[in-house]
């Protein structure tokens, strides 16, 4: 049996549903979720959660605020230090043998610092480590709200990524490309022919989503 401690950001509910259906793959291992944001969903599948402070994505109008959320970036290059440390604090006491990190920042700075070997398991890697032909450019100015994450944290030293359409990776020594690990819910599921709605909800700011779909005379996933 291993230990393995998973860092998860304040928001993004599909972080917490990847991690989950990872977590509920290694049932011999002891598993420590560190959170920083809401944790009653990960409690309630039975597993230890520790609170940490993190990085957040503010949202406004059903989609990102650039605005507050690169400024948090940029607040948090001042606290940074102190908030690894309470990192380190947690992990040095769990006495983890892996790390993994779904995007949450300051995992990979306490699991380098410990000298335990981090991945990062997050799916925006397929975009950064696969092969793709572009599609368009961003606004210069975009790539601005990058900058605290490229001047303070630290890449994960091995990456696994997850895509239904597994692309070609930059880098086999350093990424592997996977298939997304489905939760038991969705696994469950027969198909049927017939009209069906599919809903994904990232966050919580669409509040009226669920009584919408519950109104609908269609099957709704």
């Amino acid at each position: 049996m291993a230990r393995i401690a998973i860092g998860l950001p304040s928001g993004g509910l599909g972080h917490v549903s990847q991690a989950l259906a990872l977590a509920r793959a290694l049932p011999e291992h002891e598993i420590l979720f560190l959170r920083g944001g809401e944790r009653e969903a990960l409690r309630s599948e039975g597993f230890e959660v520790a609170a940490i402070p993190t990085m957040r994505t503010h949202y406004r109008g059903h989609s990102i605020d650039t605005l507050r959320t690169g400024w948090e970036g940029t607040r948090n290059l001042f606290v940074a230090g102190r908030r690894t440390k309470k990192v380190v604090s947690i992990l040095r006491d769990f006495g983890p043998d892996l790390v993994l990190t779904s995007y949450e920042p300051y995992t990979p700075l306490a699991a380098g610092r410990l000298g335990i070997p981090c991945i990062g398991i997050d799916n925006q890697r397929a975009i950064t480590e696969g092969r793709y032909d572009a599609v368009g450019l961003i606004p210069w100015w975009r790539g601005a709200f990058a900058i605290p994450y490229l001047l303070w944290f630290r890449t994960p030293e091995y990456l696994a990524f997850n895509s239904f359409a597994v692309s070609e990776v930059r880098d086999r020594a350093k990424a592997r490309a996977f298939r997304p690990l489905l939760a038991p819910e969705v696994l469950d599921l027969s198909p049927r022919k017939g009209d069906h709605v599919v809903a994904y909800q990232t966050t919580a700011t669409s509040r009226a989503l669920l009584k919408t779909l519950e109104r609908l005379d269609v099957p709704c996933h």
